[in-house]
């Protein structure tokens, strides 16, 4: 079986790849099934080189990336920077987080130590190709497991540059593409040798990798679909607060986990928020990814982007006000016209679904209870965010503690990840966390050990 990847810019054929057998899949469990551990400093050391790496080849890997899956080349390029703040943080910060935690008890001395579970299976995403594979693998790295890592099969080409970086500074045994079928996945999920599993994709998928992982007891962190809501306050500062949300909504085409995708406004700054959106939206111009000038590229792939429209269009048929956008670009590709849907409701598509692309959703509500009750009114539990004036930051502060249902809710600002914040979800949008020290130790056994100095009787 093959595996094509097409360019989204022009809808051309760029490669292809096979699946590999099962016995290149058993050879490659078994390498990272044998892989001995090593010192914490000397991985740093490793990563420290890796780093350097990603550097100097910055401008190649952001290129591929824009090839493959279309993201516009400058924000190809501020993902990899992103990595190398990832490098930075653990590099600082990994000895302390998995150093020993003392422990009270009745003994002359107890301890929590973190030991590494083994090999990994990660499962990753094509939407941020370099970061979503890096954040993963260099805390389970640094905690002293293996990685078996299975990418999107449209960024083949980002996934062999990105074992090459990493085989060239750790070793071929410690980190190992694979190219599996579903099929060759689900064995490998089962497989006694791999103690546990990461995914980042779809809520389905992610149903059906814990349901595996469970069977067979292993740890799983899954990073899912999200919907996310966005409060605006009465008060707010309006303009500012839809330039920040439309910056949040349609970068990297709006393919993004947590991005703002349900915009809750209330019903005083409903209509002068709306103006604003659409002055945002009027200069976002869809153009080839390469360029440096372009902040909006297509869609991944042409089957995510009939699927958007299928969404857009149900939406519309549902009673929601399309603005601007909604269809299909003309011409070769997979563009889609940024695009605004106003006075969406709960029940239609655009609500209840999430829209992975460049379509923003505005909900008016009638005040903060009725956009929490519409906030939390969702499968999902990624992110969240709530715009409040300088007087009610301390109201939108308890709202983000202590009222929406999500993983991570940022105030004044659109939801973005950060190495040292653990990142996660709740409900649909799956469980465990990635980044900071939670992300560090999500595949360890934290290990008590309890020493008496002498036997009492």
């Amino acid at each position: 079986m093959k595996i094509q990847s097409f360019n989204p810019a022009n809808g051309e054929l760029i490669h292809t790849f096979t699946y590999e057998s099962s016995s290149e899949v058993e050879a490659k469990v078994d390498k990272a099934f044998g892989y001995k551990r090593r010192p914490l400093e000397s991985l740093i050391e490793s990563l420290r080189a890796l780093k350097s790496d990603l550097l100097s080849f910055q401008k190649s890997l952001a290129e591929t990336i824009t090839g493959e899956m279309g993201k516009p080349i400058v924000q190809a390029e501020a993902e990899i920077k992103k990595c190398l703040i990832l490098c930075d943080y653990y590099m600082e910060n990994s000895a302390e987080h998995l150093k020993d935690q003392p422990l009270q008890g009745n003994f002359d001395n107890s301890f929590i130590s973190h030991q590494p579970l083994g090999v990994i299976l990660g499962i990753m995403p094509w939407n941020f190709p370099a970061w979503q594979v890096l954040r993963f693998a260099v805390p389970t790295i640094l905690s002293g497991n293996s990685i078996l890592l299975k990418h999107a099969e449209n960024v083949q080409q980002t996934a062999n540059q990105l074992e090459k970086l990493i085989q060239k500074h750790f070793g071929n045994d410690l980190y190992q593409n694979l190219r599996t079928s579903i099929e060759q996945t689900e064995a490998m999920i089962k497989d006694p040798r791999i103690r546990g599993v990461s995914l980042t994709g779809s809520t389905r998928a992610g149903k059906r990798v814990a349901a595996l992982a469970g069977a067979a007891l292993k740890p799983c962190v899954l990073e899912l679909g999200g919907s996310d809501p966005y409060l605006v306050l009465d008060g707010v500062d309006v303009k500012k607060a839809a330039m920040t949300i439309a910056k949040g909504r349609f970068m990297n085409a709006g393919q993004s986990c947590i991005s703002p995708k349900r915009i809750l406004v209330e019903k005083p700054a409903y209509a002068e928020f709306e103006e604003h959106m659409l002055n945002e939206i009027s200069k976002l111009e869809l153009a080839q990814p390469t360029l440096k000038t372009t902040r909006l590229g297509p869609i991944a792939r042409e089957d995510l982007l009939l699927n958007l429209d299928r969404q857009v269009k149900a939406s519309i048929e549902q009673g929601a006000i399309c603005k601007t956008g909604g269809r299909r670009a003309e011409g070769a590709g997979f563009y889609y016209e940024p695009t605004l849907l106003t006075q969406v409701q709960p029940d239609m598509v655009a609500f209840r679904e999430e829209l992975f692309g460049p379509v923003a959703v505005m909900v008016e509500i009638e005040n903060i209870e009725q956009g929490l009750e519409f906030a939390n009114n969702c499968e999902f539990g990624l992110g969240a965010a709530v715009f409040a004036p300088p007087d009610k930051v301390d109201l939108a502060t308890q709202i983000a503690r202590d009222k929406l249902d999500a993983g991570c809710c940022f105030v004044n600002d659109f939801v973005k990840s950060d190495p040292a914040f653990p990142f996660g979800g709740t409900k649909q949008s799956g469980y465990g966390r990635e980044l900071a020290k939670q992300g560090l130790l999500a595949f360890t056994n934290a290990k008590t050990v309890a020493i008496r100095s002498a036997m009492g009787i």
